[in-house]
Order: structure tokens, then sequence, then C-alpha cells
């Protein structure tokens, strides 16, 4: 397949060249064109066949250093619940791809480097952040109890009777079993909220008995 090569951001400034102008269009005109000339196979692919039995590493279209691939349209595109459908979604996933590459470029080669700091800061943040949620989950899937009985649900119920006034019909004649499913769930969320404390506590009181964790006057 030919690959075609539209490295077109050179300005440092936001200025668009009339020739820039021209190579964005060519680049939009052709994701159309690939997408509805390359998704007639891969339709077939998506809809029926087991991504095993393609190239993953086969690429479709590149836009400067960056390359899309069959194993990449596997991994983000669902399968349609007919032929056009799956082709709509492949033409969509592929403009979109692109375009997100193009704005890339362009907003990289006009990013100050006050704002690049900032953009690292912001992103070493979150990938802790994640990190930490990905843990917590893990140490709560791993260690609280997956069970809570129908007496523990209906003492907090009754324990707290006055939050769930609200939510239940005027005429309810059973009413724990009509708020059993929202108890769950809120009893669910105490639990992990108070198990996610003590392991927090328990963290920081070893960290500071070992050492880890030194004060400055």
């Amino acid at each position: 397949m030919r690959i075609m090569n539209y490295s077109v951001f050179s300005d440092r400034r936001l200025r668009v060249k009339p020739a820039m102008t021209v190579a964005v269009t060519e680049v939009l005109m052709f994701a159309k064109a690939l997408a509805v000339a390359f998704v007639f196979a891969l339709c077939f692919a998506l809809s029926a066949c087991h991504p095993n039995g393609a190239k993953g590493g086969e690429v479709i279209v590149k836009v400067g250093d960056n390359v899309l691939t069959m194993e990449d349209l596997y991994g983000n595109v669902q399968s349609g619940d007919s032929p056009e459908d799956s082709m709509l979604m492949t033409e969509h996933y592929i403009k979109l791809w692109i375009n997100n590459q193009l704005l890339y470029d362009v907003a990289r080669k006009n990013t100050t480097r006050d704002d690049e700091l900032e953009i690292n800061h912001l992103v070493e943040n979150y990938k802790k952040s994640l990190t930490i949620y990905r843990y917590q989950e893990q140490l709560v899937s791993e260690k609280l109890a997956k069970e809570i009985s129908d007496a523990e649900l209906e003492k907090y119920y009754t324990e707290h009777q006055s939050m769930f006034k609200s939510l239940l019909p005027e005429d309810s004649t059973t009413s724990f079993e009509y708020i059993k499913p929202t108890v769950r769930e809120m009893v669910v969320n105490r639990q992990k909220m108070d198990f996610l404390k003590n392991v927090e506590a328990d963290l920081y009181d070893r960290a500071v008995k070992n050492g880890m964790v030194i004060f400055y006057k």
C-alpha cells in the first residue's frame, strides 16, 4: 500500500500559509478516499473475522512520524450492526486520527517553554493519581469482603433512614426492599472509604516510624 507522508506544519507561529492550507485539505480528502476504498476490505474483518487473522503492524496511513496500523483499528473501532455501519465508524476514526495528529503537531510547534513545563507537571500529577487509583482498586478488590448480608444492609438503612426518605414513593409498603440496591451501593462505598483511610493511615505511620518521612523546622 502506498503511504502518504504529510509533514505540513513548519511555521512556529499560528499563521497558515496557502500551501499549508492546500496540504491540510489534501490530507482530509485523502482520509475520506482511503476510508471509502480501504474500509470495504476492513469491514468484513471487523464484523466477522478475528483480529489474529490480520497483519497487526500493517500501516494504513502516516502523518509525519506517526502511523495508524491495522492493529490500532482493531483496538479502537467497534464492529457495527452492518457492513455500512462498520464502514462509517472506520471512516470516522481514520479522519479523527488524522485530525488529531495534525492538531497536535501544530499545537506542539506553538507551545512555549512555560507551557511545556506546565503540561509536564499536569501529566505527572495525573499519572500519579491514576497509579494510586489503580492500586486502591486492586486493594479493594483483593481485601474487601465481597458479600454484604441483608442484615448489614437493613441495619444501615434503619440507622440512616432519614437519608432515604426522599427516595421512597409515598405509597411504598416495602421500604427496605425497594431501596435495598441504593443501600447496598452506599454501604459498599462507605466500606471502601473506611478501608482506604485505614490503609493510608497505616502507610503514613509506618513511613514516619521507619524514617522515610523527615520533618524539617
